[in-house]
């Protein structure tokens, strides 16, 4: 096949875009163009290419997955990151010379994508969007952000102790929802609306979360998980077996009438002063590649 990559050489696992380039053509692909980060996705789809792969972490592979729908091209990940949960999520997670081998067998299978609308405008969004946790977690991780040539599994760790320092000591907000159509209104540490199981640094919020199935699955934690949370962080830390229990349902529109500080996959928003956030699932809109391990 032709492929078009968009790389993102900052990635986790710092992959060489000649190890990229040499992987793919070893396989008896034909290289299209190879597009970093720094020229934009746009520039990707000037190529004349068939396939569509995004070698990089999340908001690499997030970035190109959202310009996806409606075009004919199927996406192929990469996961060259840290946290890798989009290629976990959709079985496209592995060594790179196994993902390459497999493109030529693979099938197209369509994964849905969220949408987030609120007085900011419009971004879809493959992992999720929320507040509490996760978007102040994100917040002081940006305030400081982790030394890119550190190894992946170091800046892992840091990331893990910045959401425990966070759930230690984070305030219960107000929400107010509308999960199709009907009111919740709750004091909550975190609010998610997932496309896929697990954000941030392999953060599984919900097990049942699925990107095939057509709906999102919003999960809330209240001042009664606090314990749970810290637990839970303090677990992963010590790289012990751990486990959430939140409080989940599925649902394929949600209305955020009163919150906080929003994320939209790595993307902070701040939450408007006037208005509401719109968030529904586009069904099988994402054309990708079916992974080795893809069910």
């Amino acid at each position: 096949m032709k492929v078009a990559v968009f790389y993102n050489d900052d990635a986790g696992s710092q992959v060489a875009a000649k190890d990229v380039r040499r992987a793919i053509e070893r396989h008896g692909h034909e290289l299209a163009g190879l597009v970093e980060k720094d020229a934009g996705v746009p520039a990707l789809f000037e190529l004349d290419a068939e396939l569509i792969v995004a070698a990089g972490g999340d908001g690499t592979v997030a970035a190109v997955a959202r310009e996806m729908p409606g075009r004919e091209l199927p996406l192929a990940v990469l996961p060259l990151g840290t946290a890798n949960n989009i290629a976990l999520s959709l079985g496209c997670d592995g060594p790179l010379d196994a993902l390459i081998e497999h493109w030529s067998q693979a099938r197209v299978i369509h994964a849905d994508l969220g949408v987030a609308r609120g007085p900011w405008g419009e971004r879809r969004f493959v992992e999720g969007v929320g507040g509490g946790l996760v978007a102040r977690s994100i917040a002081a991780i940006d305030a400081q952000p982790l030394d890119l040539t550190h190894p992946p599994e170091e800046r892992l760790e840091l990331a893990l102790g910045g959401y425990l320092n966070v759930v230690s000591r984070l305030t219960a907000a107000p929400w107010t929802l509308h999960i199709d159509g009907e009111r919740v209104d709750e004091e909550c540490l975190l609010v998610e609306i997932l496309n896929i199981k697990s954000i941030g640094p392999n953060f599984v919020v919900s097990t049942g979360a699925d990107p095939f199935d057509g709906a999102l699955t919003v999960a809330i934690a209240t001042e009664a998980h606090r314990e749970d949370l810290v637990a839970y962080w303090q677990a992963r830390m010590a790289n012990e077996a751990c486990s959430l229990g939140l409080l989940t349902r599925q649902a394929t529109n949600v209305t955020i009438a009163r919150g906080d500080d929003l994320h939209v996959d790595d993307a902070l928003f701040a939450w408007p002063q006037e208005g509401t956030v719109e968030v529904h699932v586009e069904h099988g809109v994402l054309p990708i590649l079916a992974g080795p391990f893809t069910v």
